[in-house]
């Protein structure tokens, strides 16, 4: 990324480079949604300063960086996370900034991260138009966007479908079923875990091997494979099958709550599908295995579950459902017949 020299003024990038006490809000993001992890490698394109890096080897994350003037000899290598974070909104030159994305783009594994200003970041600034974007005081250029402009450069440069996560912050991902499974978790509610109302000693002796189980059941509200488990080879071993592990759970916590915490997983499961009808609903066989199982275990198939999400979507439009259901809002829900996911 050199500037420009010649007939158009020298754009000084590195002075956009900012100091940051904590990470930015892009890499915080995708942490707290868990498209980072422990396991993550990540590659921050632009590094800036380096404060990013520091923040993810503070966190345990296995990070590297690379920035043309704060640190050129940097490695630029694959890595399941690439962030791109403000970079492109500092380069002026349109052919430059898209090759800069495709490059970013070619070293992601998993998921690319984008971020850059917004056109809102303008008010009240003095700016001198330049190019697509403008001059800042400081003689540095900013191109700002909109929501809509971000997403539609980003879509169309790289021939991808990306998602918002927040406002000038999207995420492209490298596979559809990873797009598909992080769209599905933006619609699973918290919850919380029921309480142990009895004793049992079976329970207390195994309590730290069973938290995994319980953790399992109450982010997806059915019983896990035992591919999705890592301790699933030791319950079975303990107790049989993760059934009866999962009955030593129910034992001392009551099935009443669990049967609540699987009603919502169901209902999270048809907004994601109601919501997909608008963008394309995905075919089944390209939804990771960890939704066409949640699938399976709510719905028994695909297609009944589709006519359950468009029963929902439409009912939006009914009167008579929305009065109803206002009625009921204040009221323990019914059990959901045909659930079957214990």
């Amino acid at each position: 990324m050199i500037p420009l020299v010649g007939s158009a003024p020298t754009i000084p990038r590195h002075r956009t480079a900012m100091s940051r006490p904590e990470l930015s809000r892009p890499l915080r993001l995708a942490l707290d949604t868990g498209l980072i992890e422990k396991s993550s490698g990540v590659f921050d394109y632009g590094c800036g300063r380096g404060d990013d890096l520091r923040g993810l080897e503070a966190s345990g994350i296995r990070c590297f960086g690379w920035d043309p003037v704060f640190c050129p000899t940097g490695q630029r290598e694959a890595a399941d996370v690439v962030n791109l974070g403000y970079v492109v909104n500092v380069i002026e030159d349109p052919h430059e900034r898209a090759q800069t994305l495709h490059e970013a783009w070619h070293y992601t594994h998993k998921v690319l991260i984008v971020a850059a200003r917004l056109s809102v970041d303008t008010r009240g600034a003095h700016h001198q138009p330049f190019n697509d974007g403008y001059l800042t005081q400081r003689g540095t250029f900013q191109k700002f966007f909109t929501q809509h402009e971000l997403r539609d450069w980003i879509d169309t440069t790289l021939q991808v479908r990306s998602v918002a996560a927040a406002p000038g912050i999207f995420f492209v991902f490298r596979e559809e079923g990873l797009r598909q499974s992080y769209l599905a978790s933006g619609y699973r509610r918290p919850v919380t875990l029921p309480r142990t109302s009895q004793r049992s000693t079976l329970f207390e002796r195994r309590k730290e091997l069973l938290q995994s189980l319980i953790s399992f059941v109450a982010t997806r509200g059915r019983l896990p494979d035992a591919a999705e488990l890592e301790e699933a080879v030791t319950l079975c071993e303990v107790f049989g099958s993760l059934r009866r592990a999962f009955e030593v759970v129910q034992s001392v916590t009551g099935k009443e709550q669990w049967a609540a915490i699987q009603r919502e997983r169901s209902q999270d499961l048809l907004v994601y599908l109601a919501l997909e009808r608008f963008r394309g609903r995905p075919r089944f066989s390209v939804l990771p295995r960890a939704l066409q199982l949640d699938v399976k275990a709510f719905f028994g198939t695909y297609t009944r579950a589709c006519e359950a999400a468009d029963r929902l979507l439409f009912s939006v439009g009914d009167m008579a459902a929305i009065s109803a259901a206002c009625q009921e809002a204040a009221c323990p829900p019914s059990v959901v017949p045909g659930l079957s996911a214990f």
